[in-house]
């Protein structure tokens, strides 16, 4: 994860800590779209949706208890009942497309990385983590590029 080596989220608020784990999430995941390692990528990609969506949680003031906040599910249909994302995006389609590249049940390469990116600024710009300011997060480590592979 982009954000292991990166940030002590002890010393962060839980919104703060989330917003910049999607944030350093989205970073890697694009850096790895510049290399072509599409499905690490989007594993990433998701990875910061899911962060964003716990940001958008705490910004609200939504109150969630953690276990439901560190569940890919029960936060998505808490999503859906408010209807926070357009009716076109499903985060557990994108959760199975993630899992059936990993698993190479889906080729990474009949995947549009610059289409997958478009949809997926929309919902991070929809929950507040994108655009960001790149220069106010930790710069990337050895420790990082190495995990990354950049």
């Amino acid at each position: 994860m982009p954000h292991f080596f990166l940030m002590d989220e002890d010393k962060l608020e839980p919104m703060e800590a989330a917003k910049i784990r999607c944030q350093l999430h989205i970073r890697g995941g694009l850096k790895l779209f510049e290399l072509d390692k599409i499905t690490h990528g989007i594993g990433t990609l998701y990875d910061s949706i899911f962060h964003a969506m716990q940001y958008y949680a705490h910004k609200h003031g939504w109150n969630l208890a953690n276990h439901i906040l560190r569940d890919e599910e029960s936060l998505n249909s808490i999503f859906q009942e408010k209807s926070v994302f357009p009716s076109s995006f499903d985060f557990l389609k994108l959760k199975s497309i993630s899992e059936l590249l990993i698993e190479q049940e889906i080729d990474e390469n009949s995947m549009d990385k610059n289409q997958v990116w478009q949809e997926l600024k929309e919902i991070l710009t929809i929950l507040g983590t994108y655009p960001y300011d790149d220069t106010k997060l930790p710069e990337d480590d050895d420790n990082t590029r190495e995990f990354l592979g950049y």
